[in-house]
């Protein structure tokens, strides 16, 4: 059995953590959201999505000359960004194209809200009811989320790393009362978990004038959405107001998906300097549902330099079905490193391996806590 004293762990959550609640991964985002515009009559933007298809179709002339992946929304996002910059993309209007990116963000922040499913709970006739008691996590959230609270309640500190901008963790934190630090509020210091969004997140806005970054409470009530046997959270109802005299209004805050990361980080820098910090101290390190892609060199860099520090790795796990991510993380660890990874070490368990599920249920089962 795997034993763990107290330390100080690290989790890495990629998009294949969320799958599990219908939160579409990249390659699949762009039909996913054809289809809420097409298809259903859900509360959106239409300006936005319409606008955003319309400038996929008029990238379509590019494949005239050049190879495009107008079906990946990494690739439309930076086609995007490179038509802002030029000011031109067919015969879109020029005032068009500069609404391009806070568009297609906007799109991305609605398509997920739709798509993620949180389970409604039943109302107790002798209990009061309250906003937090109509919705629960998803189960796997929820299971990792009372993975975290034990292993915190033995004296471990926990920090988890994310790249997903949506709530399934934050709900599940919420809900088991976990208190957390996000590097960018200046509460819970004493928290001995720490939950860094490295993307940004569904609930996050930025004032355009001084760029401040708010955090909007999942306690709302305008944000919850009850239909049936399905739950939603919509924070993009709280995300628009003005913050500073004589501003816009505030946008969604998340960081696109392309290669072009540089200009949006000087906002959360404080969250990508603990992120390094963590992971300088870090003797444990868990990486979940995240592919590495070749694209992602920002991760890279962290990995390098946040594991400079003193520590000694003792266990590197990495959980992915895809065992073709193999190669690209022995290309990435130095040879300490490479000496405690392994892929999948669940194998054999119960559930598929390398999932979510599976890599919750092998590490509450080989960490030495009372769950």
């Amino acid at each position: 059995m795997v034993r763990l004293d107290s330390t100080k762990t690290v989790f890495i959550l990629g998009a294949g953590t969320s799958v599990h609640c219908h939160v579409p991964m990249m390659k699949d985002f762009l039909d996913e959201a054809y289809r809420l515009r097409r298809y259903t009559d859900f509360s959106l933007d239409k300006d936005a999505f319409d606008l955003v298809f319309e400038a996929i179709t008029a990238l379509n002339a590019v494949y005239a000359k050049s190879q495009l992946e107008l079906r990946n929304i990494e690739s439309v996002f930076a086609a995007f960004e490179m038509a802002a910059l030029f000011g031109t993309l067919g015969t879109l209007p020029a005032g068009r194209i500069c609404q391009l990116v806070p568009k297609l963000k906007k799109v991305i922040l609605e398509t997920i809200e739709l798509k993620q499913f949180f389970r409604p709970v039943p109302a107790h006739p002798q209990i009061a009811p309250s906003l937090l008691d109509d919705l629960a996590p998803s189960e796997e959230y929820d299971r990792f989320a009372s993975l975290v609270k034990n292993l915190t309640s033995s004296g471990h500190e926990v920090a988890v790393l994310t790249f997903n901008y949506d709530l399934g963790l934050d709900f599940a934190f919420q809900k088991r009362q976990i208190e957390y630090q996000n590097a960018l509020e200046g509460s819970g210091h004493s928290a001995r978990t720490t939950l860094l969004k490295l993307h940004g997140s569904l609930n996050w806005a930025q004032c355009p004038k001084c760029k401040k970054i708010t955090v909007k409470r999942l306690t709302n009530a305008e944000i919850f959405d009850i239909q049936g046997n399905v739950g939603r959270l919509r924070p993009s109802r709280l995300i628009g107001a003005i913050h500073c005299h004589e501003a816009d209004r505030e946008e969604p805050f998340i960081v696109p998906p392309t290669w072009n990361k540089s200009e949006h980080y000087a906002a959360i820098s404080p969250i990508w300097r603990q992120a390094a910090q963590k992971l300088d101290e870090a003797e444990n390190i868990f990486i979940i549902g995240y592919s590495l892609p070749d694209t992602d060199q920002f991760f890279r860099y962290l990995y390098a330099l946040g594991t400079m520090g003193p520590s000694r790795i003792q266990r590197l796990y990495v959980f992915n079905p895809d065992r073709a991510v193999n190669e690209r993380y022995q290309n990435l660890l130095g040879p300490l490193a490479k000496d405690r990874y392994q892929l999948n070490p669940d194998r054999g368990v119960q559930f598929p391996e390398g999932t979510f599920t599976s890599a919750i249920d092998f590490l509450k089962r080989n960490i030495p806590v009372s769950l």
